[in-house]
């Protein structure tokens, strides 16, 4: 009898030692500010939210990027490690001076700073959203709309992104009123504030959502 006792003690205690050690390992996920990726290239970046530091192709400031062919990101010869910082936007935000205010992540060394925002426009009774930035370091940044993979870009004459410095003058941008892809380059300046619009011109009556990615 004594034998059977110690046998179901020793179970369970095993059990016990299973269960807390499942427990312990589901904490750490949740809890954890970074998350292990390898996106290819900086579209992907915003599939894996704030946080996420790893080498991957593409641009930078110092390397004067250019808009690449079907992946849409800049392109350069080098790699560089990218952080990225999650935004939704919020109304109202439809005029420059209600934009929501957006900040690119901290980073040092070769770490490329990117903002995601993800939001809705619709051409009735919300046609434009903006946000505001101000970028800690100058380059060239890229801006674009993501579709579901974020590897490619919305080809549409619904909406268009528009870049527009501190005095209101569109400095990068899609076409109005036109079919064009969603993605533009801009010089941008550090310490200087940007705004970046979402017009949807002609959602045809319909929510057209949007996940935005800013990128140096």
């Amino acid at each position: 009898m004594n034998r059977i006792i110690l046998v179901l003690v020793a179970l369970g205690v095993v059990a016990c030692n299973v269960e807390e050690s499942d427990d312990s390992a589901n904490q750490v996920n949740i809890s954890s500010p970074t998350q292990s990726c390898t996106p290819r290239s900086y579209e992907e970046l915003s599939l894996y939210g704030y946080g996420c530091k790893e080498t991957i192709p593409g641009g930078g400031s110092n390397t004067g990027g250019s808009v690449g062919g079907d992946s849409g990101g800049t392109a350069t010869d080098s790699s560089h490690p990218a952080n990225i910082a999650r935004y939704a936007e919020y109304e109202p935000n439809n005029v420059p001076e209600n934009a929501n205010p957006v900040a690119f992540p901290i980073v040092s060394g070769d770490t490329v700073p990117g903002i995601e925002i993800t939001g809705a426009v619709h051409d009735v009774s919300d046609v434009s959203d903006y946000f505001i930035l101000s970028p800690n370091q100058s380059g060239v940044y890229a801006i674009y709309l993501c579709t579901e993979s974020c590897t490619e870009h919305p080809t549409d004459s619904m909406v268009a992104i528009q870049v527009i410095d501190q005095f209101g003058t569109v400095i990068a941008g899609n076409p109005l009123y036109e079919e064009s892809t969603k993605i533009v380059t801009a010089g941008l300046d550090a310490g200087i504030p940007y705004y970046v619009q979402i017009f949807g011109f002609d959602t045809q009556g319909q929510e057209y959502q949007y996940k935005l990615v800013i990128i140096d």
